[in-house]
């Protein structure tokens, strides 16, 4: 194979010609193929992570001071946006939300650069969900998440590998931010699927193929969020426990107990226990069953516990109280790990209108059901009636493909 011919590579390039993959002159204060389509042209990479002036001919003082400001206005765009509008999204109608997420969470992200990222990327994806009628500017938005959770990522790794070899107590500050980054590293990975379900690469998971994106969405969260559940499990062991700032508030009526979803339940509970004691294809010394009676006991009281208070902590932490197992056979493909979450979706269904949870539950039923194409007959009637439950066709057809 011939020898490439070396060149000065540069990364430089704005955020638009990167999401396009095509070269960019990298012209300030906007290249030449944003001003030729008329766009709005952004440069996201900071001037640590550019390249030398030795392997960059065409990097200028000028051109950083530029990529540097636009830079720096994204980023007090997005804070502003967290701190008037994004911060209600993930208050749970929640009175005591507001100082917490927008005066406590900023403070510790001013001194924890990877929970800073974390809240640009998920800002980043809401601004992106409001600008579905605009490609150009959804892209924008989702290179600038992909960059900031990619950064966060980067940030974080060495912090937790801290935290898992030292003998003494992590710093309760360090804890805190853990926490909650650990926690919208879940919601982001949620949110980026969401706000990307159409297009044909998820950045969320760029190897998985529509269709099949919102199972893996769940077998991510369920690893993502059993970590968070670590550190709030080590917050409740230091002296004298530490307040994580997730302290439910006091019930008050929300309405009535979904009386459908309740019967769904039921009938799942009877498939359960009706089936042969099913084991891991890859593990046949995991046993299934147990976890799938514990999936029904969490989805019975999720019910409960969102219909009454409007709280949404027992609904989300379906996946990540299941945990790996429960993970391991949904990747599997097992039927009845697929049958549960299939029921879960109907109930994420409930709470489509948070932006960031959108159709996750629709899509869920969609492709659980179509991967249940083969479900013996007893199954049909609870997945038609999921099916129609959620909005979608009550049979799949042979030749229906998931949408």
């Amino acid at each position: 194979m011939p020898m490439r011919r070396s060149h000065a590579k540069s990364r430089l390039g704005c955020q638009q010609c990167k999401v396009r993959r095509v070269k960019c002159d990298e012209q300030t204060p906007a290249c030449t193929r944003c001003v030729k389509r008329g766009e709005k042209c952004s440069f996201l990479t900071s001037p640590a992570e550019q390249d030398s002036p030795s392997s960059n001919s065409h990097g200028t003082p000028h051109d950083c001071s530029q990529e540097q400001h636009s830079r720096h206005l994204l980023e007090l765009e997005l804070m502003q946006q967290w701190t008037t509008i994004t911060y209600k999204s993930m208050a749970y109608d929640r009175p005591d939300a507001q100082p917490l997420l927008t005066i406590d969470l900023p403070r510790s992200a001013l001194n924890h650069e990877y929970l800073l990222d974390a809240i640009f990327s998920f800002t980043a994806l809401h601004l992106a969900s409001q600008s579905q009628d605009d490609p150009s500017t959804a892209d924008y938005y989702v290179s600038a998440a992909v960059h900031f959770r990619d950064r966060g990522m980067a940030r974080v790794a060495p912090v937790l590998q801290d935290v898992h070899l030292s003998e003494d107590d992590p710093e309760p500050r360090e804890l805190y931010a853990l926490f909650w980054f650990s926690a919208l590293a879940g919601v982001v990975t949620m949110a980026m699927t969401v706000v990307t379900q159409h297009s044909p690469s998820c950045p969320a998971f760029p190897d998985v193929p529509i269709g099949k994106r919102f199972i893996s969405m769940e077998i991510a969260l369920a690893q993502l969020w059993r970590g968070t559940r670590a550190i709030m499990d080590i917050a409740s062991s230091l002296r004298g426990g530490m307040n994580l700032g997730t302290a439910p508030p006091p019930v008050k009526p929300h309405g009535k107990i979904d009386k459908e979803l309740v019967s769904f339940i039921a009938q799942l509970e009877t498939l359960v226990e009706q089936s042969d004691s099913p084991r891991s294809p890859a593990d046949g010394q995991l046993e299934a069953k147990p976890l799938y009676r514990q999936s029904v006991e969490l989805m019975r009281k999720a019910i409960e516990t969102f219909c009454v208070s409007g709280s949404l902590e027992e609904l989300m932490a379906f996946g990540p109280v299941l945990g790996e197992n429960f993970a391991t056979l949904l990747q599997e493909g097992e039927p009845l790990a697929l049958l549960n979450t299939l029921c879960y979706g109907t109930l994420l269904d409930l709470v489509s209108h948070k932006w960031w949870i959108g159709s996750a539950g629709k899509a869920l039923v969609d492709e659980c059901s179509t991967a249940l194409r083969g479900c013996p007959e007893e199954w049909r009637d609870l997945i038609s009636r999921a099916r129609r439950k959620v909005g979608l066709a009550e049979a799949l057809s042979p030749s229906m493909s998931v949408g």
